[in-house]
């Protein structure tokens, strides 16, 4: 049994992944799109997408590999004081000190709200589990965010730094657009029926039909994007319920877009800095 034991080992010693090796860049980069995948083809389910096997086929395989990337987290090492750690026994315990109980309960609902179900999970009835989902793409944009990071962090050219740190505030920007126009139209079709009129039942009560899906979307975006800049918009909320969320929307778009001015600003900066530098040592 000893013997054996040792050869397990030995076994598990040899798969053990670098934190930095081309394996784990890989790995990390499928799980960047399958994060952004979800990030963005999730929250439309607001809008009532019609059932696709394409998507379903992609909601089982997402579920499967976010499974495996449990496993995959335990053969990977850690950096610590200076020093890659690769004993499993060492990396099985800071795993299960960390990510292990949030990559179990996202994987859970993974499987629990598959896209074949999707259909049913922004409703009324089911707000428990679009909360859930919206927790999932939390956890996982965090992971990702780490992800990014980590290879900010070995980046030594500041123009490049500068560059992508802009990069990075502008996708936010237009992602947390994406998050509050999914929002904003859940809580005016779903929530806006317990109120005598709501901003959907006004934009779809001024036409002879309903509105089609891209226009719906874009109309909710335009709002979105309207409350980084303090523009108008063709909505407006129409109950107390979509007053609050407009507000708390608005103070939060704010704080956003005064960070993505400031960092900007810092960036172009530091960049003219490193430009005269350049210059005056060609003099």
């Amino acid at each position: 049994k000893r013997s054996q034991r040792s050869s397990h080992l030995r076994w598990l010693a040899q798969v053990m992944m670098q934190p930095q090796s081309l394996a784990r860049l890989v790995w990390d980069l499928l799980c960047t799109l399958f994060t952004l995948y979800d990030a963005v083809f999730t929250p439309l389910h607001t809008f009532e997408l019609p059932p696709s096997a394409v998507t379903c086929t992609l909601s089982w395989l997402m579920a499967a590999f976010w499974t495996l990337d449990i496993g995959a987290s335990f053969l990977t090492g850690f950096e610590s004081g200076g020093i890659i750690e690769l004993r499993p026994s060492a990396v099985a315990n800071r795993f299960l000190r960390t990510w292990f109980v949030l990559d179990i309960f996202v994987v859970l609902v993974d499987w629990t709200t598959a896209e074949c179900q999707m259909n049913t999970i922004f409703s009324a009835a089911a707000t428990t589990r679009a909360v859930l989902c919206t927790i999932r793409i939390s956890v996982r944009l965090l992971r990702t965010m780490r992800f990014f990071g980590g290879v900010m962090d070995r980046i030594s050219s500041e123009l490049v730094y500068a560059i992508l740190r802009t990069v990075q505030l502008l996708g936010s920007i237009v992602l947390l657009s994406h998050f509050m126009a999914c929002a904003w139209y859940f809580i005016g079709n779903v929530y806006g029926k317990d109120f005598p009129n709501s901003w959907v039942a006004d934009l779809e009560g001024h036409r002879s039909q309903v509105p089609s899906l891209a226009f719906r979307y874009t109309t909710a975006m335009h709002w979105s994007l309207s409350q980084f800049t303090l523009s108008s918009s063709d909505v407006a909320p129409q109950n107390a319920l979509e007053t609050t969320f407009a507000s708390v929307m608005l103070v939060l778009a704010v704080v956003m877009f005064s960070l993505l001015l400031g960092t900007m600003v810092t960036a172009t900066t530091r960049l003219r800095q490193l430009a005269e530098q350049t210059s005056t040592q060609r003099r």
